[in-house]
């Protein structure tokens, strides 16, 4: 085949040496195109596909200007349909990501609240002094502060305190009672 014209012939008639030629001129510059849009592997993949498909599929040339559009076209098309799965993908990624921390995130303050509902009522079931003291003390009250606000002494306090915190760890599981105070 010596002419553009004898070429196109033989690939509408899909003759092999045709398809010989067609590989051995255009492959590597088809390739080259499409890694403008794409990485080196898949930019092979969609030449392939365009090899394939004139190979396979009823395609019809009237000269060789249509044919270069066509295979130009094709590989620019291919290109940007593959960019745009592919951010299709990194934004569904993205999303389940998102939406995986935002589940996260409510399982952790569901278990929060329930953690502070069960804390909160082992504090309220805590004799009346020894809770009054404890809750001060949760509010930020240093133990002279709380010993001066009730008019007790200051062993007082510390003694009510450790009360509270040793039957929180009895009531509480170990690990429950560590992450409370983490």
């Amino acid at each position: 085949m010596h002419t553009n014209e004898q070429f196109i012939k033989a690939l509408n008639r899909k003759k092999e040496e045709a398809f010989q030629m067609l590989f051995k001129d255009y492959y590597a510059s088809l390739v080259m195109y499409a890694m403008h849009y794409v990485r080196q592997e898949v930019a092979e993949d969609i030449v392939q596909d365009l090899m394939t498909l004139l190979w396979e599929k009823d395609t019809y040339f009237d000269s060789i200007s249509a044919f270069h559009s066509f295979i130009y076209l094709f590989i620019r098309n291919r290109s940007i349909n593959h960019l745009k799965h592919q951010k299709a993908e990194l934004n569904y990624i993205n999303y389940r990501q998102e939406e995986s921390i935002s589940d996260e995130s409510e399982v952790f303050q569901v278990m929060e609240e329930e953690i502070y509902r069960i804390f909160f009522n082992v504090i309220d079931q805590l004799p009346e002094r020894c809770k009054e003291i404890f809750k001060l003390h949760l509010a930020g009250k240093k133990e002279n502060e709380i010993a001066s606000q009730l008019g007790i002494s200051l062993s007082t306090v510390k003694s009510q305190k450790q009360k509270a915190f040793q039957r929180l760890k009895e009531r509480l599981n170990p690990l429950f009672f560590f992450l409370l105070f983490m």
